[in-house]
């Protein structure tokens, strides 16, 4: 019979479903509901900030003979690694019959003659390299009517369709205008700190400011047609500094020495923003100087 039962909501799950969001400030003994619109791509400055509240309209009565869905809340939320879900009534109203189905696959949480429930929570994991606002997928929530067992002939269930959208946390940051090299080996042991980097296809080193500050990263890819393409990525909104040539970068055919002169450097671009691609001639090693507004988290 369960078995029966998750093939039945399996398809609920691709009807599209999604409602405006809305962030929830609640005391969840009184069920005073206060709501308020957000923008996905603002940062927060706490994870607690990402939670949403949907309420019963967002349930979605299975059957024309199912009654709507009254005081039942979905809260979701958010950290660097997880995804939180709490499903709950209130007033001290319970379920008496709770399925979770999550990713097509029903878990019964209660049937009839378990002790009720007010509340039940789970979570799932966030994949890595997540960024705000990617979705986060639809689910199904499946409350029987809240009288009746599972199977019952009047049993009633609800679909629940949800595209949470991911938040960040606000960094705060310092920022100071700075010289920054990719890492490697310094040019000289003593003095200059500059340092150059040895090639390796499909590669990816940090950019350093001030010799210290982590401020991005230099990804190198495969030699084509005898280019080698280097994709520069600041972080902590560190940024190209608006003046000329901003991004200099000399190819060596051997390890360089010396105090390097990145003014005489062979390619030069005026970049500018977070991100710059330059193609320059594949070589063995690479001094990539840029002139950067370095920003760190304080």
């Amino acid at each position: 019979m369960l078995l029966m039962f998750t093939m039945m909501i399996a398809a609920g799950l691709l009807s599209s479903c999604q409602k405006d969001e809305a962030v929830n400030e609640v005391n969840k003994v009184t069920g005073d509901l206060k709501v308020i619109d957000f923008n996905c791509d603002e940062c927060v400055e706490a994870w607690t900030d990402t939670q949403v509240t949907y309420d019963a309209s967002y349930f979605t009565p299975q059957g024309t003979s199912v009654p709507a869905l009254e005081n039942v809340y979905l809260d979701v939320w958010n950290d660097e690694t997880t995804v939180y879900y709490r499903v709950y009534r209130l007033d001290g109203a319970t379920f008496n019959h709770l399925a979770v189905g999550m990713n097509n696959n029903l878990t019964v949480i209660i049937t009839d003659g378990d002790a009720p429930l007010t509340e039940y929570s789970w979570t799932t994991p966030l994949t890595e390299g997540w960024v705000a606002c990617d979705v986060v997928g639809c689910i199904a929530i499946i409350i029987g009517d809240l009288s009746k067992p599972l199977g019952g002939i009047n049993h009633a269930h609800y679909n629940f369709c949800q595209e949470y959208l991911l938040r960040d946390i606000c960094v705060e940051v310092e920022c100071s205008e700075e010289t920054a090299w990719a890492a490697g080996p310094r040019y000289t042991p003593k003095g200059n700190w500059a340092t150059y980097t040895p090639y390796v296809a499909g590669s990816t080193v940090n950019i350093y400011a001030g010799k210290t500050m982590l401020i991005g990263t230099a990804h190198f890819s495969a030699v084509v047609d005898g280019e080698v393409t280097i994709t520069i990525t600041l972080i902590n909104e560190s940024e190209f500094q608006s003046v000329n040539e901003s991004l200099k970068i000399q190819d060596y055919e051997n390890a360089p020495s010396g105090n390097p002169a990145p003014g005489q450097f062979d390619w030069k671009w005026d970049a500018t923003g977070s991100t710059w691609t330059a193609v320059v001639p594949a070589n063995n090693y690479y001094g990539i100087h840029i002139d950067a507004v370095a920003c760190v988290p304080i």
